[in-house]
Formats: structure tokens, sequence, C-alpha cells
């Protein structure tokens, strides 16, 4: 299975991005893209944003919680993206979705200065193989 994460998303939190990974962990996903939230002109997000309701992550937040998807996930899932792109015109904000190079090399530069590696800090729990049981596992765990 291959699955998509959005990061940013309104009121979302580190809490909630390590929640994801542990879900998506729990599930035993093979692929993953990761993505940040980006508005996009004429969208009820933009609307929000235009009317100061809504602001989109910073370049540096994106590429924390990036490194922190990628060095939780395990090491043998195949990260397929780790940017997402909007045509330049469609695009409100932030301008810093634009920079993809950036956001790789930043990425790559901040796990290397740590010495850091995908899944290096991976912990194997029960994989259920099966979204729906990985939510309800999820669920269990955090009800207590």
């Amino acid at each position: 299975m291959i699955v998509h994460i959005i990061l940013g998303l309104p009121g979302e939190t580190i809490t909630d991005i390590r929640n994801t990974v542990d879900v998506l962990n729990r599930c035993g996903i093979d692929g993953i893209k990761i993505h940040s939230l980006f508005i996009m002109k004429d969208t009820q997000l933009a609307q929000q944003y235009l009317r100061g309701e809504f602001q989109p992550i910073s370049i540096q937040t994106y590429i924390e919680w990036a490194v922190e998807v990628l060095t939780h996930i395990p090491p043998d899932v195949v990260v397929h993206r780790i940017t997402g792109n909007c045509l330049r015109e469609r695009l409100l904000a932030p301008d810093w979705i634009m920079q993809r190079d950036l956001m790789i090399v930043s990425i790559d530069r901040m796990m290397q200065q740590n010495g850091w590696t995908q899944g290096c800090f991976f912990q194997q729990k029960d994989v259920s193989h099966g979204t729906a049981n990985a939510v309800n596992d999820y669920r269990k765990d955090t009800d207590t």
C-alpha cells in the first residue's frame, strides 16, 4: 500500500504528525508520498487564508516535520516523493512550495548533519496489515 500524507493541515501539530506516522506504521505501508499543504487560488482554504484565518507552515517547519516522518517510518518503505507541486499561476501561498530543490537539499542536510537515516527512530510494533485494524488499535491505545 502506498500512502500520501499532507503536512501542515489547519491546526496540525508535531504530535498529530507523530500520531499519523504511528498509524501508518501499524498499517504496514510499502511506500509514502509526503507533501506540504499549499493554498490554491479560488478554494475555500484560499478564502480562509485571505481572511487571516489560516497561515501555512514555514519551510523550516515543513523540513523538520518531513524529517520527523522519514526518521520514524521503516527503513524499507519506499519514499516516492517528499515535495508537492502546484502550477505557479494557481498557487496563492506559500511561495516556498516552488523551491523543491531547496526543500530536498535542506531535508537531506538536516538528516546528514544529525547522522540520521530513514527509519533510524522506527520502533517495530504489531503491524495489523489492514488500515481499519490499525486505526482501531491506535484509538484503543490513545483512549487510555
